[in-house]
């Protein structure tokens, strides 16, 4: 999944950019929480060390380091700010900052661009991302092949791709010859060898590994760990039937509504409740009405979703109705629009189909 991918690059693909020996009890002390998973705290740490007395080269130094967990916090665009203020734009540190900005801001072409310029393992497992982002797999698989001392990481993103592209054999191919070191490590390869056994059809024994994932969350990231909470809905669907995959995910929406990842798991609830033969809106409803703006506004989306599937174009409206009021800023207001528009489109009303398209394509920018 796309926002997992992401996530590695900003914790995988970084280099270290090394102090300068005036600052450097300083800025190790400010790189602390970024270490321990707190970018925020380092930002404010790394902008009161830039008010000190620091020489134009530490100066630089730091600013490098303030991108870093600019990104690391999911603040892209003042990590492109502070990178304009550092000067020397042809070094490797600074280019793969860049690229990494540009990847989270969903500006792939230009990522790549830059992911290309950098011919080390950050740089070549960069690029591979920026291909599958753009739907060129086949050629992210080329990359990491083709690396001339491929790292762990490259060769677990390349068992990734594998069983993505649905190439199960190369896939178990790797995992098999792959020894990894470091828990983090270990836990990505105990999620892929779980969804190669999902992929191979022995969801028995998926559904295991994938749970051991969810009981001891130590050294996993949220998008590991929400990835192994769809793969034990995907392997109970298989084992027992619809309704208990269902039942995982909802629990877990109702546990964790502010996980970055809730838009993955209501899509994937979505989709297990049109595959159903009698979907039921209730849980839905009840998220509706709970009022949690972020789920709640993910539950009037797929309520209407879910009320268009099954022909009920008039309830779809009333889910939909002022959704950009209720959930200013949402990140799936466009959507919603755009379903309020095709809506209102199959009903025959194009004046107003048009009006709240036209709105859709303003949310989108």
């Amino acid at each position: 999944m796309l926002s997992r991918r992401l996530s590695l690059i900003t914790a995988l693909s970084l280099l270290a950019v090394l102090p300068g020996r005036a600052q450097e009890g300083v800025l190790d002390r400010a790189l602390e929480p970024l270490e321990h998973g707190v970018p925020e705290a380092t930002v404010s740490k790394l902008r009161e060390a830039l008010s000190g007395e620091l020489s134009p080269e530490e100066q630089a130094k730091v600013r490098l380091k303030l991108a870093d967990a600019l990104l690391a916090a999911n603040r892209a665009e003042e990590a492109l700010q502070v990178l304009e203020e550092v000067g020397n734009a042809d070094s490797p540190e600074f280019i793969l900052l860049q690229a990494r900005a540009e990847a989270l801001l969903g500006r792939w072409e230009k990522a790549l661009e830059l992911f290309g310029q950098v011919k080390t393992p950050a740089g070549l497992l960069g690029q591979a991302e920026a291909f599958a982002a753009l739907g060129r797999k086949e050629e992210a698989i080329g990359v990491l092949k083709a690396a001339p001392e491929p790292s762990q990481v490259m060769r677990l993103r390349l068992a990734e791709l594998y069983l993505e592209t649905g190439e199960l054999e190369p896939c178990e191919a790797v995992l098999s010859e792959l020894k990894v070191e470091g828990r983090a490590a270990e836990k990505w390869k105990q999620y892929l060898d779980a969804r190669l056994l999902l992929a191979k059809g022995m969801p028995n024994f998926s559904l295991g590994r994938f749970e051991d994932l969810q009981r001891d969350p130590a050294d996993t990231t949220p998008a590991l760990f929400t990835g192994a909470l769809l793969g034990v809905s995907d392997s109970r669907a298989k084992l027992s039937g619809l309704s208990m995959a269902d039942g995982v995910l909802e629990q877990f929406i109702w546990q964790h509504p502010d996980t970055p990842y809730l838009g993955a798991i209501f899509a994937k609830l979505d989709e297990i409740y049109t595959s159903e033969e009698n979907p039921s809106d209730s849980e839905l409803r009840k998220w509706i009405a709970a009022e949690h703006p972020l789920r709640a506004g993910y539950a009037s989306y797929y309520a209407a979703r879910l009320a268009a599937h099954t022909g009920k174009r008039d309830r779809a409206l009333k889910f939909l109705l002022g959704f950009e009021d209720r959930y200013p800023q949402h990140p799936i207001t466009a959507a919603a629009l755009l379903l309020k528009g095709q809506v209102y489109t199959e009903e025959g009303d194009y004046a107003k189909a048009q009006t709240v398209l036209d709105a859709a394509m303003r949310a989108a920018r």
